[in-house]
């Protein structure tokens, strides 16, 4: 069962279903949120926002996957970590054609690939303590182009 939206906002879309290219340089407004929306990544005490371990390993996970992928940059100030989804703005960067090591960089990988490969990375924990199972809420990343 889908969940209740009020009536005047458009229906979700999950960012690989649609027509749109995201591989082109640009800013992009994601959105990821927690197995059946459940409150896995932490609770706000006070106000303030007091991450669970699996929590810290999303936060630790998105930022390892932005250091590993050249042509994707984020900023810790523009990523925000709720109990059950994120936050994050994701810069997509024309690459730079400098040879690295002596290979030529790859072009742009597209912000699906990204964010696949950062669920992955993710789901792959258990062995640290963190639960096994779904994380991500299937069909639920959402993505809006600047």
């Amino acid at each position: 069962m889908a969940p209740w939206r009020p009536p005047e906002l458009p229906p979700h879309r999950s960012i690989g279903g649609g027509r749109l290219d995201y591989s082109h340089p640009g800013i992009y407004f994601v959105t990821l949120c927690a197995h059946q929306r459940e409150e896995v990544f932490g609770a706000v005490v006070d106000g303030e926002m007091k991450a669970s371990p699996l929590g810290w390993a999303v936060r630790k996970g998105w930022f390892h996957s932005i250091e590993t992928c050249r042509e994707i940059e984020c900023f810790k100030s523009e990523f925000v970590l709720m109990p059950n989804h994120l936050h994050s703005l994701v810069w997509i960067v024309a690459p730079d054609d400098t040879p690295t090591r002596g290979i030529p960089r790859r072009g742009p990988r597209s912000l699906i690939y990204f964010l696949a490969r950062f669920k992955a990375s993710v789901i792959g924990l258990p062995e640290q303590g963190i639960r096994p199972g779904r994380v991500w809420q299937p069909g639920e990343s959402t993505a809006t182009i600047s």
